[in-house]
């Protein structure tokens, strides 16, 4: 009788298209993208309603509750207008992938592999943030739009004089400046 061996840290290829390899957490990435644009195209076509009820009614909940929450830590409505749809975009998409690696199936349904001398189970369906590309990816995409939104609200001399300060007025603020510029 074999030991336990538990799952590999990264996803596992499942199939490739020429060179390019089809993991398992792109599979759960590309199903969850598929279920968002689905749910929006068919919350688009149905007729709205003044009084809403079923879909319209949970997705305009959905919404305005973001929507108000960013407003309230924004306290400027242009500004939330600004940036809340690539918040919420990427609110929604993180939710739901997580959500999908609950349900029955992923991670224990698949195929025998050997790795490392082991014979293990490699899941047709894994949770998308098991691989750490995806979770690099999200981070990317967050750093770059926070540096894009702070230099169009604040412009490009008003983002840099949060990082450059005079340090005989505000030395505190001055080595504060240098700490986030560098993080």
């Amino acid at each position: 009788m074999a030991g336990f061996v538990p799952p590999t840290l990264g996803s596992e290829n499942i199939f490739s298209i020429g060179s390019f390899e089809v993991r398992n957490t792109l599979i759960t990435a590309l199903i969850t993208v598929i279920f968002l644009v689905v749910v929006g195209l068919f919350i688009k076509r149905r007729k709205y309603a003044l009084v809403p009820s079923g879909i319209q009614n949970l997705s305009e909940i959905l919404i305005e509750g973001l929507f108000k929450f960013f407003n309230n830590v924004v306290q400027d409505e242009d500004k939330t207008k600004k940036f809340f749809p690539i918040v919420t975009t990427i609110f929604l998409f993180v939710l739901f992938s997580n959500w999908m690696g609950l349900l029955p199936g992923f991670g224990s349904i698949g195929f025998r592999a050997i790795h490392e001398g082991h014979e293990v189970l490699v899941p047709y369906l894994r949770s998308t943030y098991a691989d750490v590309n995806m979770t690099f990816a999200l981070a990317l995409i967050a750093v770059t739009a926070t540096q894009i939104f702070g230099v169009s609200v604040l412009g490009f001399k008003g983002y840099a004089g949060k990082f450059f300060v005079n340090p005989f007025k505000n030395p505190i603020g001055c080595f504060v400046g240098i700490l986030e510029l560098f993080s």
